[in-house]
């Protein structure tokens, strides 16, 4: 009974789906290496350093604990997607609804910091091209930051696929 009232989505069964079918290892490669930088280059690049400069050399032993156990979270993650077929929010779900959307709530504040790398990227091709001519910096730096978000989102929409 109280399993029923805590742990209620369990009893829906999962849906039995095929494996899909492995495009090869030169059609991962590219996905691969994007998925590994976003994944492991965002905050190593940034703040580990910092850290180190400010706390000194003790904090480099936690460096390779921290990318060890972020590998393992996104292989598990990956892994309940494909045995499974749903999304990771949809499995926080089946445990709790409420846990579902705190991880979910969690995330997307995590996600913010998104529009930080967009606008770094897009500040990068305004300098290097300075176009639109004639507009300045801010304005050149908000027109890339918009083409690389409507870029990425079409590949969203459009994609086949969620990789």
């Amino acid at each position: 009974m109280g399993e029923s009232l805590i742990l209620g989505r369990f009893k829906k069964p999962f849906d039995i789906k095929d494996l899909p079918k492995f495009p090869g290892y030169a059609a991962m490669i590219g996905p691969g290496i994007v998925w590994a930088g976003l994944s492991q280059g965002s905050g190593e690049l940034i703040w580990w350093p910092y850290m180190i400069a400010k706390y000194g050399v003790f904090f480099l032993s936690w460096l390779i604990f921290y990318a060890s156990l972020q590998y393992w979270i996104n292989l598990e993650i990956a892994r309940y997607t494909m045995a499974t077929g749903e999304g990771i929010f949809e499995g926080f779900h089946r445990v709790h609804r409420i846990y579902g959307w705190a991880m979910f709530i969690m995330s997307m504040i995590v996600m913010l910091w998104v529009g930080g790398y967009v606008a770094s990227g897009a500040t990068a091709l305004a300098a290097l091209t300075n176009f639109p001519a004639g507009w300045d910096a801010a304005g050149q730096t908000r027109f890339w930051a918009e083409i690389a978000i409507i870029v990425v989102w079409i590949i969203f929409i459009l994609g086949p696929v969620a990789y």
